[in-house]
């Protein structure tokens, strides 16, 4: 599947702009998160057309992220209601993505979330699409579309 950048782009930034009033900036290089506690989520896309949505960035911008979602301060934040934001907004990509694809016979598999220093998720089988790297709330994210590879 051929997948313009720009939609990804836009996806993205109709996720952040309606869900949480937040308008993430388009950045040219990847994000170094290395050296920072960081989180990945992934959601498969199965049926016709076979892929996943990925989206990374540090645990604070993480926090940052679920206290908006639901109205807290950012102390008041559980883990398991950071992976469930994290999650959710993944699911959310996916879902737009989902509706662009060939055909209409799609499925979301439950959002994964790995998370520590240099968080590293990988999906094997699979090749990137294309990937886009924001800065929001002045830290970095980046989001990734892969497809299973073919042959």
């Amino acid at each position: 599947m051929k997948f313009p950048k720009e939609q990804l782009v836009d996806i993205v930034k109709g996720v952040w702009g309606n869900t949480l009033s937040i308008h993430p900036t388009l950045e040219g290089d990847a994000p170094d998160l290395s050296r920072e506690e960081s989180m990945v989520t992934c959601v498969h896309i199965s049926g016709e057309w076979e892929g996943a949505v990925t989206i990374g960035c540090s645990r604070s911008l993480a926090a940052e992220l679920t206290a908006i979602m639901f109205e807290l301060s950012t102390c008041d934040v559980a883990d398991e209601l950071i992976r469930d934001a994290l999650g959710e907004l993944a699911n959310m990509v996916a879902g737009n993505v989902k509706a662009l694809g060939p055909g209409s016979d799609h499925h979301l598999s439950l959002p994964t979330v790995v998370e520590g220093e240099a968080a590293l998720l990988s999906v094997p089988g699979s090749q990137k699409l294309g990937e886009v790297h924001f800065e929001c709330l002045g830290a970095p994210l980046w989001v990734a579309l892969l497809e299973k590879a073919k042959g």
